[in-house]
């Protein structure tokens, strides 16, 4: 965690942050000049509750009348396929469309989670992007995803339509009136900065699949009902005044530090090559400069050299290919080192920035050259995608267990997203329940949390063990009865799964937790991370062939 972001988890208080949507964004650029305003977004502050606890409660929230009458219009203008929509962009805006497909994004395989969601998304409108200009696709429930103050938000237009030469456009549906021919100004204004919220995310998106800004159009399409009838008429919103607006509003908010920005800038202008940056606790807790003020706790140490004079030029593509083929491996090599996992995006800044400054330019879309700042998005996208295919070397039951924990946690959910789940895994409920990880009944499965689990496990006596329950038991006997017992159960385990996997699950899940603010769970696997260096080496010089694991080890006489 960054010092801007500590301080921005101070101001909020003891309560997640918010979590954003497109209404939600669209309404930061309301009151762009606000500096307090700012910091609350920033912070991630529930302003209605916050109005509310200092007696200034909001009088009136969205209608439910208007959220049943919004979603039964939506419904009659994507029925069969969104017959009627096709209708509207062919006749009243004059658009050739072909004949399309249709692919509705709202779950993969009976699971909701937004990660697989985005994944899929991200996967499908690669496709399209690159199977060629006449290709037409109506994509249903995407789920896109835009950075706000360095949390990532989750966004789901109405509809994203693959029409007409090679360009994407967005389609916002709205249930509120055009009599004829005009609309309310501050409705149609809102559907506009929404629309553009929507654009901005698609653009990011296929941004860092190497396409620039101008694969989105920055017309969207706005349908609403036509006079006082439910019937649909469409029209076009030029968004570009919007989208302008939204990244200035944007940029305020952005959790990285100007300074460390304008360092990287500064090193890379004279000739330096950044090769390492490495995360040390280098300031002591309780000295004088860190009573009752928000000091730094860490520093970042940067290791440098001189960029080759033949050094060449690449353009988004070409970085993107690059981090791809580097990252993997150097992200192996940060985990088996000593970085914590809360320290481990801004080590991995330092081989991603190694690729990137290893070129003399790197050109956008548009000819200019790269900044520092878009070259740490596309570094920490990549590190994302790194850690997402480090799920391949699981096992199935921890494979499920993951998928799961990502949506509900350790919290329950239902009984019949989970046995869809497990057949998508090649894994059965029942059998997850038998193997110690999790319980199930009332139509609720609830995977089983550090608490849950009994103090005396012991792997080698366990007929199906998983990565999954390994880590959660280590976890348990590092924070319940110390490092000894932990590196004891460490060394029982190494005989029964391989602990390289195990290690890097222990980051992905401090991963998971951090960015769903789930702040204890994410302490838990932080912990464990920051000592498994330690724990290793320790069980190493223990004996773990036969040898019941628990707290204490006591031997009676007659043991041998």
């Amino acid at each position: 965690m960054t010092s801007t972001e500590a301080r921005l988890d101070q101001i909020r208080g003891a309560v997640a942050p918010r979590n954003h949507n497109a209404r939600t964004i669209a309404a930061l650029t309301s009151n762009p000049g606000c500096a307090r305003r700012a910091v609350m977004d920033a912070a991630g502050v529930d302003k209605q509750r916050l109005a509310s606890h200092a007696g200034f409660p909001a009088p009136f929230g969205q209608s439910r009348f208007a959220i049943t009458r919004g979603n039964a219009f939506e419904a009659q203008v994507k029925a069969n396929g969104c017959a009627e929509l096709l209708r509207l962009l062919r006749e009243q805006l004059a658009l050739p469309i072909p004949e399309v497909s249709y692919d509705d994004l709202e779950e993969v395989g009976g699971n909701t989670s937004a990660e697989l969601r985005h994944a899929r998304t991200r996967r499908l409108l690669a496709r399209a992007a690159a199977s060629g200009a006449d290709a037409g696709t109506l994509f249903d429930h995407p789920l896109l995803r835009l950075e706000v103050a360095g949390r990532q938000a989750y966004l789901e237009p109405d509809l994203i339509a693959f029409q007409l030469y090679g360009q994407f456009r967005v389609v916002e549906m709205k249930s509120f009136a055009v009599i004829d021919g005009q609309a309310d100004g501050e409705k149609v204004a809102a559907a506009a900065i929404q629309s553009a919220v929507y654009v901005l995310a698609l653009r990011e998106l296929l941004a860092g699949l190497g396409y620039g800004p101008e694969k989105v159009s920055h017309d969207a399409v706005l349908v609403c009902a036509e006079n006082f009838s439910n019937a649909p008429v469409a029209t076009l919103l030029d968004v570009r005044k919007q989208l302008t607006v939204l990244r200035r509003q944007l940029s305020r908010l952005e959790h990285a530090s100007t300074g460390w920005e304008t360092l990287l800038e500064g090193t890379l202008k004279t000739g330096w090559a950044v090769t390492a940056t490495w995360p040390m606790r280098t300031e002591r807790g309780g000295r004088t400069r860190d009573i009752n003020s928000n000091a730094l706790a860490s520093s970042i140490v940067l290791a440098c050299r001189p960029r080759p004079p033949d050094a060449k030029v690449t353009d988004r593509r070409g970085l993107i290919a690059a981090l791809r083929e580097e990252l993997p491996g150097a992200l192996r090599k940060l985990q088996q080192g000593s970085v914590a996992p809360v320290d481990l995006p801004q080590a991995a800044i330092g081989p991603g920035m190694a690729v990137f400054s290893h070129y003399a330019r790197v050109n956008e879309p548009d000819g200019s050259a790269m900044r520092v700042r878009p070259a740490l998005a596309l570094i920490n996208q990549v590190l994302d995608e790194v850690l997402s295919q480090q799920e391949g070397d699981f096992g199935a039951d921890t494979r499920w267990c993951l998928e799961w924990f990502k949506s509900y946690g350790f919290e329950p959910g239902p009984y019949g997203m989970a046995e869809t789940l497990s057949k998508a895994k090649n894994t059965a409920v029942a059998g997850l329940e038998r193997a110690g990880v999790l319980k199930s009944g009332g139509g609720k499965v609830r995977l089983l949390a550090v608490g849950d689990l009994a103090a005396d496990y012991d792997p080698t006596q366990d007929d199906r063990v998983s990565e999954w329950e390994i880590l959660l038991h280590l976890a348990k006997h590092l924070r319940e009865q110390g490092a000894d017992a932990a590196a004891q159960l460490m060394a029982a385990s190494r005989l029964v799964v391989d602990l390289d996997a195990v290690r890097e699950l222990a980051y992905l899940l401090f991963s998971v937790a951090e960015k769903r603010g789930w702040a204890e769970i994410a302490l838990l696997f932080n912990g464990l991370g920051t000592s498994w260096s330690d724990l290793a080496e320790a069980s190493r010089k223990q004996p773990a062939a036969g040898a019941h694991v628990q707290g204490q080890l006591g031997f009676d006489a007659d043991e041998g």
